[in-house]
């Protein structure tokens, strides 16, 4: 085989590995934490962790793809138990299915001694991808906001 033919080769099966890559991380569905049972917690504990909470593959969504992105986080979430499919259930029933933000972490807890769900979003401009994050604690019993902070 000449060495033209084998460098052609290379490239072509090169170029369908990228093509590969780019098909697959474009259509990766970001992971979501769910913690059934977690502590107790203060509001101000609650509120670092939520400023620090990594953004992990939900920063690759493109803004204009988050709410595609959520639905499929929130249908995962549901599959996570009983437990995690109320807290999707909450999500669902809060926010309408065009909210452009990803969920990323969603836990059970106390936090001022209230029963709550912690749930942490990934959020962007009205451009570009996903880059903030966003907090929201809900009374369990009720799903009144107990606490709503935006991060930049």
């Amino acid at each position: 085989m000449s060495e033209a033919r084998a460098l052609g080769r290379i490239a072509a099966a090169l170029a369908v590995a990228v093509v590969i890559g780019v098909v697959t991380g474009c259509s990766r569905t970001p992971s979501i934490r769910f913690v059934a049972n977690g502590g107790s917690h203060t509001l101000a504990e609650v509120e670092r962790t939520a400023a620090t909470t990594g953004l992990g593959s939900a920063a690759a969504v493109r803004v204009e793809d988050a709410a595609r992105v959520r639905e499929q986080v929130l249908v995962r979430l549901r599959e996570l138990g009983a437990d995690a499919g109320k807290a999707a259930d909450l999500l669902t029933r809060e926010f309408p299915l065009v909210t452009k933000a990803v969920p990323l972490y969603v836990e059970g807890a106390t936090v001022d001694g209230h029963p709550a769900w912690i749930v942490v979003e990934a959020w962007g401009d009205r451009t570009g991808n996903l880059k903030y994050r966003r907090l929201w604690v809900f009374d369990r019993s009720n799903s009144y906001v107990l606490d709503a902070k935006t991060y930049r």
